[in-house]
């Protein structure tokens, strides 16, 4: 649903053109952050909903809503733009760099959720999560504005040399979340051997 509502709250900001190398204004990308930003609050009231999944389960939680999520994004994002480019009469690497970026994007998502789902365990167990708030906040600007205007990630326009940066960049961040939920998020055993081998290792 909300994939849907951000779709036509940035029809009222984006001029409507196809491409991959459309450039927007500084008030348009800070609109478009803010934007953005708001499904932070949707995602936490996803993961607030009744479902079925344990706390050990959370996990497979996340996977879930990443993936239903990516899906609706996909859909309205690039469903239209593959359909309307598909007939064209010769090829272009862009579609397969943004098919690339979709399952970039996925990837991303599930780090911001299992960061959400992190930050409500701290809230749970009234520990400092700030941090995560602000890491989360941090993650939105930089994909809004670093390649755009930090010259040395923009790579003088170059497309594959910034999909490269943008893995790599990924790909980091999903590691950080990882271990930001596996911290988080430990079961009572974990915990229990955890505090066990610390007992041991003092003796």
């Amino acid at each position: 649903m909300f994939s849907a509502t951000k779709m036509v709250l940035y029809a009222t900001i984006i001029p409507f053109e196809i491409g991959e190398n459309i450039q927007l204004t500084l008030s348009q990308e800070i609109i478009k952050t803010l934007i953005n930003m708001t499904e932070i609050i949707f995602l936490f009231q996803s993961l607030k909903s009744k479902n079925n999944f344990t706390d050990e389960q959370a996990s497979y939680k996340i996977i879930t809503i990443a993936l239903g999520w990516s899906l609706a994004e996909s859909l309205f994002s690039n469903l239209f733009y593959y359909l309307m480019n598909s007939m064209g009469e010769e090829f272009t690497w862009e579609y397969i760099r943004t098919a690339i970026l979709a399952n970039l994007q996925m990837i991303e998502k599930m780090a911001i959720i299992a960061l959400i789902q992190s930050i409500q365990k701290l809230m749970d167990d009234k520990k400092l999560y700030m941090h995560l708030i602000l890491l989360i906040i941090f993650k939105y600007i930089f994909n809004s504005f670093a390649y755009n205007y930090i010259p040395q990630l923009n790579f003088g326009g170059d497309q594959w040399k910034i999909l490269l940066s943008k893995i790599g960049n990924t790909i980091i961040f999903g590691l950080l979340a990882k271990k930001i939920f596996k911290n988080s998020n430990k079961t009572e055993d974990e915990i229990a051997e955890e505090e066990y081998l610390k007992m041991k290792k003092n003796k």
